[in-house]
């Protein structure tokens, strides 16, 4: 985002799609000197009068999205922990989605049903339809409760396993950043992290259709089972992969397919409550692919990743690891 971007958010030029993703990466970069260098070049342009709108604006921004504004220096302040940050984004982009699914005024009282998994931990959401949503840890889940019947849409930040009941007559749709996958009734994993690399869909049974504006580069394309389709959120490229002989997995599962470690990392992060750093940036963009499927430890899942021993592994603590 650029300074530009940022000011017209602040003087309400957006449309309520746009707001939403300005909202999500005001989240993301709020403790980041990325937010700071471009807010002191708004601010920079700025007369007298129109400093203190955008500073009165700066500080909406922040309370609306549950954010406190800093005070003793020029901006940033710490986002104590992801899961914080999505409940925040939730919080401020509501409006934005009832927008963005097609609700409008056709329900002019939305009944907003918000669930967070927290990391380390999984949590199974039955819908209303009986379609059953696994969401993987640190994600959360938003949909209208009130016009869920009509509109059978849902709002995912982070990854889920869906087994979605078919209705023909009214597709499902999980929408998450700048990706949807409607479906008439499958069974697939989604993986869309605000942090990582790539976004990815897993189908195991049925047909989707995955429709992505990464990088601003629009795509569409339709997946049969055993087929996984992958974006690099960077440059909006897709690439197919054949997953024929793999299945819906269980919580303790990992199915690590063509993935580089740093996306590997965010993902044993959030399942462990763990930090992992990785102290070589060529080595995080290095790819794996391996499967683990016997409810293995963390330990034994980075010593599996390492079985050629070309990285050095060192657990400073019980909260902290090394990778370089």
């Amino acid at each position: 985002m650029t300074s530009d971007d940022i000011k017209s958010w602040f003087d309400g030029e957006f449309s309520p799609e746009k707001q939403a993703v300005m909202e999500q990466w005001f989240i993301e970069h709020f403790d980041s000197p990325v937010l700071d260098k471009a807010l002191e070049e708004i601010l920079q342009r700025c007369d007298k009068a129109d400093r203190e709108h955008t500073l009165r604006a700066f500080d909406d921004a922040c309370h609306r999205l549950g954010l406190t504004p800093p005070r003793r220096r020029s901006f940033g302040s710490t986002v104590t922990a992801m899961l914080t940050a999505a409940a925040a984004l939730v919080a401020g982009v509501v409006m934005g989605i009832s927008f963005a699914l097609g609700l409008g005024n056709s329900h002019p009282s939305p009944q907003w049903v918000e669930v967070y998994a927290r990391a380390g931990e999984n949590r199974t959401v039955e819908l209303p339809d009986s379609s059953v949503l696994r969401l993987s840890p640190a994600s959360v889940l938003i949909y209208d409760a009130a016009g869920y019947a009509d509109c059978r849409n849902v709002y995912i930040y982070g990854g889920a396993y869906a087994e979605v009941t078919s209705d023909p007559t009214h597709p499902f749709a999980i929408r998450s950043d700048n990706a949807t996958v409607t479906v008439l009734g499958t069974r697939f994993d989604i993986c869309n992290y605000a942090d990582d690399s790539e976004m990815e869909v897993m189908l195991y049974e049925g047909a989707v259709k995955v429709e992505s504006t990464f990088a601003g580069h629009c795509d569409s394309t339709s997946l049969t089972p055993g087929e996984a389709v992958k974006y690099d959120k960077r440059t909006g490229t897709r690439s197919i992969i054949d997953i024929h002989g793999l299945d819906g997995h269980p919580t303790s599962d990992f199915l690590f397919i063509d993935r580089p470690l740093s996306d590997i990392v965010n993902e044993l992060e959030r399942h462990f409550d763990i930090n992992i750093v990785i102290e070589n940036a060529e080595l995080g963009q290095k790819k794996f692919y391996a499967i683990f499927a016997n409810n293995e430890s963390l330990d034994e899942i980075l010593d599996g990743l390492n079985w050629a021993g070309s990285m050095d592994i060192r657990r400073f603590d019980k909260h902290t690891i090394a990778i370089r």
